[in-house]
């Protein structure tokens, strides 16, 4: 049993750096000579501005005045109220000449709803912007690219209407800091290739892992029932178990588009850690 146990905490290491390996799937896809301009593309500081106006869409709308901030905002490091429900972000884009009219990618990651303008245009939409609960719908694209092509060398405005109304409420009652959004851009190709190679990453390997450590549970559970003088089997199964859903709720965080269901379930799985460690035979 004793290589069991090391297999299983080799296992369990395994699942936190999952996203990094991810990651390295990512950035390890071989970009376009052509392309290598976007890694000058700074997309860390956007201009911000809390509220609603369809006119800050616009490209030549003068965003001197507003704050600027990284597009995550974390509510650790933000004022009070600094961000009610729905906001308004900019950031504006200069190219090489090799990248226009030649398409790129955008993806974002979120627990709200948003819409992306480029210079004015509604190119694309997630879930439903509103400052209300009632009326919202909140999705997470898990970061899937979409191909965009800018025409401009100079002033490509990216403007965002982002809206999160449970922001505040879920950061309260369930620890989650981030309000705001990820927003990145890449070379098509890597982007696509990335995306892709992560999410098959995350169902075959992630999957097969919960499914031996959940098929190994049910064995020493049927033990168990069979010889109940042996206890430490109930405790492998109990052990067993909490594995099998460690992994399954680390492939559903990184591809469910239901934010709210993502952030509860990781929560409260949490609080079944102590009990991973209590039942270690």
């Amino acid at each position: 049993m004793n290589s069991l146990k090391k297999y299983a905490v080799v296992c369990l290491l395994f699942v936190f750096c999952n996203t990094v390996f991810s990651q390295v799937i990512v950035t390890s896809a071989i970009t376009d000579s052509t392309e290598a301009g976007l890694q000058k593309i700074s997309t860390d500081k956007w201009k911000y501005h809390k509220g609603d106006n369809t006119d800050w869409a616009k490209p030549d709308y003068k965003d001197v005045l507003w704050d600027s901030v990284k597009s995550r905002l974390n509510i650790d490091d933000l004022p009070k109220d600094y961000f009610n429900n729905i906001a308004w972000f900019r950031l504006t884009v200069n190219i090489d000449t090799t990248l226009v009219n030649k398409p790129v990618a955008f993806s974002i990651t979120h627990n709200g709803a948003s819409q992306i303008y480029l210079n004015g245009k509604l190119i694309r939409h997630f879930g439903k912007v509103c400052a209300i609960d009632s009326c919202e719908k909140r999705i997470d694209p898990q970061n899937e690219p979409f191909a965009v092509s800018f025409t401009k060398t100079k002033n490509n405005v990216i403007a965002i209407r982002y809206s999160n109304t449970k922001a505040q409420e879920y950061y309260k009652k369930y620890d989650e800091s981030k309000a705001g959004f990820i927003f990145k851009i890449s070379p098509i190709n890597a982007a696509i290739s990335g995306f892709s190679g992560a999410y098959e990453f995350t169902l075959f390997i992630l999957m097969s892992i919960f499914g031996f450590f959940i098929a190994l549970s049910l064995l020493h559970l049927l033990i168990f029932l069979f010889y109940r003088k042996q206890p430490a089997n109930l405790h492998y199964s109990i052990f067993a178990c909490i594995l099998a859903l460690a992994f399954l709720i680390s492939a559903i965080a990184q591809t469910s588009p239901y934010p709210d269901f993502t952030i509860k379930l990781n929560y409260y799985f949490a609080y079944c850690i102590p009990v991973l460690f209590l039942s270690w035979p």
